[in-house]
């Protein structure tokens, strides 16, 4: 962090702070406060003088003197005094010295411990800002979660001794449903009087495929299947 001594480091250092630490007022900007000897110059820094008169406004501290932190540019020389007006030109000189009072009076009126809304209202926005990016971050991990799988073995009799499971169980694994894989091995397995049945196995995204969803295209060939049944389910 930049020291408040050095002004011009300070003030391009908090120039997108509201605060020298967080977005809170800290002990940080305490200390850094009681580093500042004088006013900072609005129109040299700027954001230094911004955060000066809030901290200012925050602690209730008053500040005795109006001076100024020199700018960055060296001091030019004084110009000469100009030369008394001459008796025909009173009048212009008059209205010079009311002007120069009315700027005077201007800067009497600044006040250091006015209402700094804005600046609350920009810290507030900010920590919401903050508090949702997070939220979002949590909800996007929380997405990230692996999908559920379970293994699925079914049961598949066919109307007769003369239908080909081999050829049923290839009609079969040619179905497609998203979140549906097919197992590469099947096997027949006898039930009686020369009729075999056809067990066969798929991996499903729990979320995407149910039962029935393997089942009713299955049954669907009903010139070649009698019945189905999910015999195992395991997750």
């Amino acid at each position: 962090m930049a020291s408040p001594t050095d002004a011009a480091a300070f003030n391009s250092f908090i120039a997108s702070r509201s605060y020298v630490e967080g977005y809170q007022f800290s002990d940080a900007d305490r200390a850094a406060f009681a580093q500042v000897t004088a006013v900072p110059a609005q129109a040299d820094f700027p954001h230094f003088f911004r955060w000066y008169v809030h901290v200012a406004n925050l602690t209730r501290t008053a500040f005795a003197a109006p001076a100024v932190m020199p700018p960055a540019a060296p001091a030019r020389a004084a110009a000469p005094a100009p030369a008394p007006a001459a008796a025909g030109k009173k009048g212009r000189g008059g209205r010079q010295q009311k002007q120069a009072a009315k700027v005077e009076e201007d800067d009497d009126d600044f006040d250091v411990f006015g209402d700094d809304d804005e600046e609350d209202e920009t810290s507030a926005a900010e920590a919401k800002a903050a508090a949702q990016r997070r939220a979002d971050a949590a909800k996007a991990k929380k997405k990230q979660k692996p999908a559920e799988r379970s293994q699925c073995v079914f049961e598949v009799k066919p109307v007769d001794t003369e239908t080909d499971l081999d050829a049923l169980a290839a009609t079969i694994r040619a179905i497609e449903i998203n979140g549906l894989s097919w197992g590469e091995a099947y096997d027949k397995i006898p039930v009686a009087y020369g009729i075999e049945k056809l067990i066969i196995s798929c991996v499903i995204v729990d979320e995407l495929v149910g039962v029935d969803d393997i089942t009713d295209p299955i049954e669907a060939l009903e010139d070649f299947v009698q019945s189905v049944d999910l015999a195992t389910m395991n997750r």
